[in-house]
């Protein structure tokens, strides 16, 4: 008898409903096919951080987590391997990307702070104000005279950009030094309703004694930490913003800043194990700018990046809760003397 010939057998399996798990694995596995790849625990990692939600189940919405995701990645791929999820945050709202929570922007800008005050406590060591009272005189010539330091073994073909990374991480410095060292006394008494400016309308002022002691630094570094902890906590929009401009105003002047436009394993393979610290220098550059940003409260109105950079930092440690009534920055500001005084 002749027999039919028999096919072979397949494991036919039924077709998974329309749950968020398959809709999720079908975003990943198309995700995969360009090139990127996101596993279950960086999905549920960026999720948590309310990075990412579950994607509609829609052709578009397939595509919105895909282009999203893809923009996630790139920023990542260029934040060095020891960036947490507050450094990636930070640095997504500085690429200007949309729905980005404002709380570990913050917490990034709050750490970075912190650790340019010890980064600032280390170079001090060899970086030295010869013991004598700095003053707003001399913050930028010592803020400039430790980012040198820093970046001494930072390796870079164009020289006029390198210079551009010093003036900018010497202005982040402007901070450690408002924050650390003593002022010198006005020749004049302070006015009773502040630390830093004389005036001239006020009558009777009598000199400082010569053998007075200097004035402490300008910026309490735990009372900075606090008001920036409070502002950033009421003023959520005020953080993304700060962190927009303050990127803006460095992708405009420099072309290869480590983790805002470069990635950072490129930079450290052109630099070798002996650019670590200048590494991690510029990589307080951005958050540490935001800070300074936040307590002015407007961008810089100078087209000169020296200039702004002054009017970026002239307000770092101006903390007061009642409103300046006069403008601080001037060219006179602050122990320059008055004519005929």
């Amino acid at each position: 008898m002749k027999l039919e010939p028999r096919l072979p057998e397949f494991a036919i399996r039924p077709t998974p409903p329309p749950g968020k798990r398959a809709r999720l694995g079908d975003v990943l596995e198309r995700l995969a096919q360009t090139g990127y790849r996101v596993d279950d625990e960086k999905w549920e990692r960026f999720k948590r951080a309310r990075l990412v939600t579950t994607p509609l189940p829609t052709e578009r919405g397939e595509r919105d987590a895909i282009r999203r995701l893809r923009r996630i990645l790139d920023v990542e791929r260029r934040l060095a391997p020891s960036g947490d999820i507050d450094a990636l945050c930070f640095h997504l709202a500085a690429a200007g990307i949309d729905a980005i929570p404002a709380a570990p922007v913050a917490r990034h800008v709050l750490a970075s702070v912190s650790d340019l005050f010890v980064l600032g406590d280390q170079l001090r060591t060899v970086v030295h104000a010869n013991g004598a009272p700095v003053g707003p005189d001399g913050e930028f010539k010592l803020g400039r005279a430790m980012a040198r330091h820093a970046l001494r073994t930072y390796r870079m073909a164009d020289r006029s950009e390198k210079n551009l990374f010093e003036t900018l991480l010497g202005a982040a410095f402007v901070g450690y030094v408002r924050s650390t060292y003593a002022n010198v006394r006005p020749g004049q008494m302070l006015h009773v309703s502040s630390r830093l400016v004389t005036l001239d309308a006020v009558p009777e002022r009598t000199p400082a004694p010569q053998a007075a002691a200097p004035l402490p630094p300008l910026s309490d570094r735990s009372g900075l930490i606090a008001w920036l902890t409070t502002l950033a906590g009421e003023e959520e929009s005020l953080v993304l913003r700060a962190t927009q401009s303050v990127a803006a105003l460095i992708r405009l002047r420099v072309h290869q800043f480590p983790e805002l436009q470069a990635p950072w394993r490129d930079v450290a393979a052109q630099n070798g194990p002996h650019a670590a610290t200048a590494l991690h220098a510029l990589a307080l550059v951005p958050p540490v700018l935001t800070a300074a940003y936040l307590q002015a409260g407007h961008s810089p109105t100078s087209p000169e990046l020296d200039r702004m950079l002054e009017q970026l930092m002239h307000f770092w440690g101006t903390i007061s809760f009642k409103t300046v009534r006069f403008e601080l920055s001037n060219g006179a500001f602050p122990w320059v003397q008055r004519s005929g005084t």
